[in-house]
């Protein structure tokens, strides 16, 4: 697998996807994971627009989500994992706006 496939596929499961780390490892091309390892397989996720949550440790075995960076989900997963202002800004926004939006459909079926 590449690192197109694999944003290929997170792209066909709605933009999330739980992988193992042993995966990346692989698609990486190396036998053992190591902390600089974990940081070049992060930047090449980045590189095709993936993030990563959490941040991906020398284990083999840790289970990592990947989510498309720029959609709902992927801005959900960057604020909920960058704690502070901006990002509980942005959670609140996106919170707020999905049940505002919910609302209105609700008042639509309701009042038509």
């Amino acid at each position: 697998m590449t690192w197109d496939e694999l944003k290929k596929k997170v792209e066909q499961n709605e933009n999330v996807l739980t992988v193992s780390t042993a995966e990346l490892r692989d698609i990486y091309g190396v036998k053992r994971m190591g902390i600089h390892v974990a940081d070049e397989i992060e930047a090449k996720l980045a590189g095709v627009g993936l993030g990563v949550s959490p941040e991906i440790a020398a284990d083999s075995w840790q289970q990592v989500r990947l989510f498309k960076l720029g959609t709902p989900v992927g801005d959900i997963l960057t604020a909920a994992n960058n704690p502070g202002e901006e990002g509980d800004k942005t959670l609140r926004e996106l919170a707020e706006g999905d049940a505002s939006e919910r609302l209105r459909q609700i008042k639509a079926l309701v009042c038509d």
